[in-house]
């Protein structure tokens, strides 16, 4: 919401003030005050549990709604569409919020998706795993989506997302916030 706030007119609100005066540059404690207030107010956390898709996707309607911005949220797209909106939504300079689910039908199963770093020579080499974890895409080619997962770059093989959501996981609840604009 801080990002759109800062870069699309149609998402300015008083809320985000002190971020326009300080030119999106705010730091911590300034930072978690906007988050504190999202979770007490639009998108709540359940603990051991996290947020579902239709949880965020609730939320951030109800923040748009409320806030008189003609935004819609929804949660995925048809496995055929995916690339195609991720791409769309990157183009239009909209966030798109990923979920890699949790395992499924067994959620606690131990299977999860590779992340990985990329090094100046522009070679891949895996850092961490993650499932049930929400990662913001920031770039995307042919091969790999660049993430942003705690303030941290990383990235993601296409093939190897698709390989896990269809093995370990399901597309009805691995796949991405779609936004949109509301007429």
């Amino acid at each position: 919401m801080l990002y759109l706030s800062l870069h699309k007119d149609i998402c300015r609100t008083e809320l985000f003030q002190e971020a326009y005066l300080e030119n999106g540059i705010l730091e911590l404690p300034e930072y978690m005050s906007y988050v504190n207030y999202f979770r007490k107010k639009y998108l709540p956390v359940i603990p051991h549990f996290g947020m579902a898709g239709w949880m965020l996707v609730l939320g951030l309607n109800r923040y748009f709604r409320h806030e008189r911005i003609r935004l819609r949220a929804a949660f995925g797209v048809l496995p055929r569409n995916l690339w195609v909106r991720i791409s769309a939504m990157l183009a239009h300079d909209i966030p798109v919020i990923l979920l890699v689910g949790p395992n499924f039908p067994f959620v606690w199963g131990k299977h999860r998706l590779n992340m990985y770093h990329r090094s100046p020579e522009g070679e891949y080499s895996p850092s961490c795993q993650i499932k049930a974890h929400f990662v913001t895409v920031t770039g995307m080619d042919d091969t790999w989506m660049r993430v942003s997962s705690w303030g941290k770059e990383y990235y993601i093989n296409r093939q190897e997302y698709v390989n896990y959501v269809k093995k370990h996981s399901s597309f009805l609840i691995s796949n991405i916030c779609y936004i949109k604009s509301r007429k």
